[in-house]
């Protein structure tokens, strides 16, 4: 009887085929992590960066509509003047025809039927004069209304706007008997030196500026002094700031007001008020 040969000893793959699903596992969540985190950080800007650049945009906008409609009006002037130009040429063209006809009409005063053609061919001219002479004011006048118009338009939209009438509320004329004023926009600080003086300061250079501390200084020195901070659509982030070192450095009472829209903000009844 024969003898059943050895079987050869088999290799199992199936640890291997465990560790490889476990790396592959591994690394996917790996990847989904990341992928994660990298959204959060990728995500939508902030809310005030959108509203500025949506208003930049829409200021950008409404800058290229002026200035379009400038072009528009300085050609028109453009225009005007050069007419203006041609009438006032073709008077002094007539003036000089005029001129010659009569030294003609003199000198042909015994040809009777010469004479009446050329006395025609004068009271023919001197129509034409007349009712140019009657277009030059109507030309003039088209071109002072239009460079009123240009001048208009340059205007900046916070000269355009009108003026904010600040009237007492919330903290008013019961906060203190001298008020000082300070108006923060986006990036920038404002301050109400005097009635008339205004003086500017980046919104970054508070706590480092020497004017604003000056001023801060002479507020707290005042009794019963109040600092108003009238604070623009886009200026909370200056208010804060600014309002903070007020307090926090100086111990200055402050109060703000909102003033909503672009136009001059107008003091008129806070002037009583006001600290010199």
């Amino acid at each position: 009887m024969a003898r059943a040969r050895p079987t050869a000893p088999s290799v199992s793959l199936f640890p291997f085929m465990s560790i490889l699903a476990c790396l592959v596992g591994t690394i996917v969540v790996m990847i989904c992590v990341l992928s994660v985190i990298q959204a959060q950080n990728m995500g939508g800007r902030p809310r005030e960066e959108v509203r500025d650049a949506a208003n930049y945009v829409k200021a950008r906008e409404e800058t290229n509509e002026l200035k379009a409609e400038i072009k528009k009006i300085e050609d028109e002037r453009t225009e005007k003047d050069a007419e203006v130009t041609r009438v006032m040429r073709e008077t002094k063209e007539l003036e000089d025809k005029v001129i010659k006809l009569r030294l003609q009409a003199e000198a042909a005063q015994q040809g009777e039927q010469a004479n009446r053609e050329l006395q025609h061919q004068l009271e023919m001219l001197k129509l034409q004069m007349q009712s140019m002479e009657k277009e030059k004011p109507t030309y003039a006048t088209e071109i002072e209304q239009l460079k009123a118009e240009l001048a208009s338009r340059k205007k900046s939209p916070e000269e355009l706007a009108a003026p904010i009438v600040v009237k007492p509320g919330g903290t008013g004329k019961a906060a203190g008997k001298n008020l000082y004023f300070v108006e923060t926009t986006a990036g920038a600080v404002t301050l109400f030196v005097t009635k008339s003086e205004r003086k500017r300061i980046s919104e970054g250079s508070v706590g480092k500026d020497a004017e604003y501390d000056a001023f801060l200084q002479r507020v707290a020195d005042t009794k019963e002094a109040t600092l108003v901070f009238l604070i623009r659509d886009d200026g909370w982030s200056a208010y804060t700031r600014a309002a903070g070192w007020a307090e926090g450095k100086f111990g200055v009472r402050t109060g703000k007001l909102p003033m909503p829209g672009k136009g001059a903000i107008d003091l008129t009844v806070f002037e009583e008020f006001m600290a010199p």
